[in-house]
């Protein structure tokens, strides 16, 4: 499913997903998992990296992934993914999974509210022929592939080249929970491994992290 423009967009946690007419392009991808093998976050990831190469497929721009969901460049971000799930009751076996993708291709009339005008960024002042559609085609043509595939190494190494947190001070978010840490490296199920305060490691599988401001800056 594919629009220019969404009344309703909302990302994780319950978040708006600011979706103006004639600058984005947003997508859901819908599709039925092979049980066998289905690991959401690796999911989430395999379309980070399909949204990263449909870019770079269309515009001379190198984006780069915070886990585990969201694509940056210049440290503002430019796409936002969602992944959630339809849940058989009786087994707790997902039968349905939605993949949606929010690109910010434009800067919208007026600009980005204020709230996002700190944090997010589109991906071209220069207005050109079909961009957004060429973007959408690429990351359903890319995204479609890498379900397909059995190739994880080659997607995990591609997720591997363009995250961005290792090193970096972050908080672990869980429910109203925020838990000061540092971002080490991707696993190879796609984990974030993140060390805390304590000392304690952790491989998270799952949630949302953000990144800790430095003095003078806007968390994103």
């Amino acid at each position: 499913v594919v629009s220019g423009k969404q009344t309703g967009g909302r990302g994780r946690r319950g978040r708006s997903f600011f979706s103006p007419k004639g600058t984005g392009i947003y997508l859901s991808f819908i599709f039925s998992p092979d049980m066998k093998d289905f690991n959401p976050g690796e999911v989430t990831c395999r379309a980070a990296v399909a949204a990263c190469l449909a870019i770079e497929a269309c515009l001379d721009v190198k984006p780069k992934i915070k886990w585990v969901n969201d694509i940056y460049v210049d440290d503002r971000k430019v796409a936002g993914i969602l992944t959630e799930a339809r849940v058989d009751f009786e087994t707790g076996v997902p039968t349905r999974v939605v993949v949606g993708i929010g690109f910010n291709v434009y800067v919208p009339e007026g600009g980005f509210p204020e709230e996002l005008s700190q944090v997010a960024v589109a991906l071209t002042d220069t207005k050109s022929f079909n961009l957004r559609a060429r973007i959408g085609a690429e990351f359903i043509s890319l995204f479609r592939k890498f379900t397909d595939s059995q190739d994880k190494e080659f997607v995990l190494s591609k997720y591997r080249e363009r995250s961005f947190l290792e090193g970096k001070e972050i908080m672990v978010l869980s429910g109203d929970d925020k838990r000061p840490a540092v971002a080490g490296g991707i696993g190879d199920d796609f984990s974030l491994e993140v060390t805390y305060e304590n000392k304690e490691t952790e491989r998270l599988t799952a949630g949302e992290v953000s990144i800790v401001p430095k003095k003078g800056n806007v968390t994103k």
